[in-house]
Order: C-alpha cells, then structure tokens, then sequence
C-alpha cells in the first residue's frame, strides 16, 4: 500500500488540488479533474475522484474539507470559463508542502553539480522568507549560510512552482552551478 493511501481525505484533496492546478496551470475543478486528458500520472487522481463523488457520504467529506480550506484561505474561487473553480494561495501552497508527501524521486546531478538558491526577502515580509526556507529544506537544499542554499538533487521544477506561487520571483534566484576539480 503506497503512503498516497494512507493520508487523510483533507491531505489527499490538497494534494489532487496542487497537482491539478499546477497542472492546468491555473485552477481546480470537479468538472476539469474528471474531464482531464489521460495522462498516466494522473490515473490515481481521477479514479480516487470519482470513487468518492459517487459515494453521498464521501461525497459530503470532499465538499466539507473543500469549505474548510477556504474557510482557512487555502484556496480562493474564481470564475474560468463561465465555471467555477479553485486556485491554491501561497498559505495553501505552504500548507501542501508541510502536510503531504513528496512523491517523486530524488535525483541526483551528475558531474558534482548542485541547485543552489540566493535570496534576499525585506523584513517585512518575514514571513515568506521562513516559509521559503521551510520549503527549501523539503526539497532537499542544505543551508550554506542564511540566504544560500544547495542540494545535490533535480528540483528545479518544484522549487520554481514555490517561487512563483509564493510570489517571490522578485527576491530569489536559483542557479546550477558546477564544482571545481581539486587542481583547478
């Protein structure tokens, strides 16, 4: 049984939203996750879906963790081509980073090469620098001081989707940068 069953039906839906969105590049909706193309990656989203939609009282528990998490701010409604629809916000993005699982694989660069990201948040916004930094460990980054980070692993992907979700294109800057040999 993989850790995807094992979460509760609040984490699995966070989790479904992020990938949606990120996915349709803008917003969650019942109507575009069971309408969406086959894509393999996103079989297990779909039929989880569909299951519970059927089911009247799993149905009410989608709908109920949906009304708490904008309730909390998670997520905010709009209105994409006359439906409605979900897009997270950077409190929900933070939230799917602390509370589901990472289900890709790490892997590593090859040729002693490494992800590294320079910042410099103003103080005034606190806050989306601690979140950065919490974002960051979870991807795998290890401090090299307190606004320079580097990991080993092919992250880019995930790490530009917090940048920008986080709105902090402005103060971050990832590079990938390659080690000197020893007799440079």
């Amino acid at each position: 049984m993989s850790i995807y069953m094992k979460i509760s039906i609040s984490k699995k839906l966070l989790l479904i939203i992020a990938a949606l969105a990120d996915y349709n590049r803008s917003c969650f909706s019942w109507q575009l996750a069971l309408a969406m193309p086959d894509d393999p990656r996103r079989f297990k989203y779909r039929r989880w879906l569909k299951k519970m939609l059927k089911n009247k009282k799993e149905n009410q528990k989608l709908y109920t963790a949906l009304h708490r998490f904008k309730k909390a701010k998670l997520l905010e409604e709009k209105i994409f081509y006359n439906s409605k629809g979900y897009v997270l916000t950077p409190k929900g993005y933070l939230k799917f980073y602390r509370s589901c699982p990472q289900n890709y694989k790490l892997k590593k660069y090859p040729n002693k090469k490494y992800l590294m990201v320079f910042f410099d948040i103003p103080e005034k916004e606190r806050q989306k620098r601690d979140d950065l930094r919490f974002i960051l460990r979870e991807l795998g980054f290890q401090p090299i001081q307190k606004s320079v980070w580097a990991t080993e692993y092919q992250v880019e992907k995930q790490l530009q989707t917090a940048i920008t979700n986080c709105a902090l294109e402005r103060y971050v800057k990832p590079l990938i940068v390659q080690e000197l040999p020893a007799n440079y």
